[in-house]
């Protein structure tokens, strides 16, 4: 028998970089099916450096009729979408997993490469910004247990070059 299992995931991208929570979305079907999608459920499993870090059930039957009309395929495929949403996850990177199993054709497939990062709390910053008679120290705090403070002195958004707070900056 044929595997005419396809399997689409739309997020996150290949090789993306993703803040948590994110949703993983995407699509799967059996093309020869004869009724229905021929999918009966979608699993997700993550692995970190070769090792086995988590697996759940994704959510199927997603109407997903943009799917249907991109791929000019049958309306019997409008409920092949699927999503699970992420959380909780240590930052890092992780390959992704998505099988689709369908009774015609078993298990299929789909793998990906994600880097996963800790959304971090904004940054509060004190004082707050103004004009001042003398000098001032500048503290920086997160909320998030762990996180790194990057900065800039030019008004432009910070990147992971950029200088790393380590300390009250007097000003």
């Amino acid at each position: 028998i044929a595997n005419d299992v396809r399997i689409l995931v739309e997020h996150p991208a290949n090789t993306s970089v993703v803040a948590q929570p994110f949703v993983i979305t995407g699509a799967a079907a059996d093309l020869s099916a004869a009724t229905g999608t021929g999918i009966t459920a979608v699993h997700v499993h993550l692995y970190r450096d070769g090792s086995f870090v988590a697996a759940a059930a994704a959510t199927y039957g997603n109407p997903r009729p943009d799917v249907v009309a991109a791929y000019g395929l049958p309306p019997q495929f409008t409920n092949s979408g699927f999503s699970l949403p992420v959380s909780g996850v240590a930052p890092g990177t992780y390959k992704l997993y998505v099988y689709a199993y369908s009774q015609l054709s078993g298990w299929s497939a789909y793998v990906l490469t994600v880097s996963i990062d800790l959304k971090v709390a904004t940054p509060t910053v004190e004082p707050q910004s103004g004009t001042y008679e003398s000098f001032a120290g500048v503290l920086m705090h997160t909320s998030t247990p762990g996180a790194q403070i990057r900065f800039t002195t030019d008004g432009t958004e910070p990147t992971p070059t950029s200088m790393l707070y380590t300390g009250e900056i007097f000003v």
